[in-house]
């Protein structure tokens, strides 16, 4: 299917699109978990904003996320332990009903951050010295 300019303009103005960022997807490795922490972000700047924060808790049910990064509620389970695994979140399921709660370690995202772009700049001079030997 072409992609006409009409299309595109769609695309690119209604927010169907993401930009994520290359160094927390090259330590992830998964793109829908690379997503889901980045909307976990949004989510807790928009209510940090909106002073709706408990505890630092974000609140987002399975379905909605899913629907967010488009996979299914299913799948959310599997990238939430991901990011868990990762010590990017860490995850309670509180209230009555049971609702799940995220909190993100700003810190460690942080810290695998600029490690990668400190890892990814060491390789490019690397790389740069070699090419200059040549």
């Amino acid at each position: 299917m072409k992609c006409t300019k009409t299309k595109w303009n769609q695309l690119t103005t209604s927010g169907a699109y993401r930009v994520i960022n290359l160094s927390l997807y090259n330590h992830i490795r998964d793109l829908h978990a690379t997503l889901m922490i980045e909307e976990l972000i949004d989510m807790y700047y928009y209510q940090h904003g909106n002073k709706k924060l408990i505890d630092d808790y974000i609140y987002y049910t399975d379905k909605s996320m899913g629907d967010k990064i488009l996979v299914s509620a299913n799948k959310v389970g599997d990238l939430r332990n991901i990011l868990l695994n990762h010590n990017y979140v860490s995850y309670i399921r509180k209230g009555n009903p049971c609702k799940g709660h995220y909190k993100i370690n700003f810190d460690q995202i942080e810290r695998d951050i600029k490690t990668n772009l400190s890892l990814s700049k060491t390789k490019n001079e690397d790389q740069n010295k070699s090419e200059a030997v040549q």
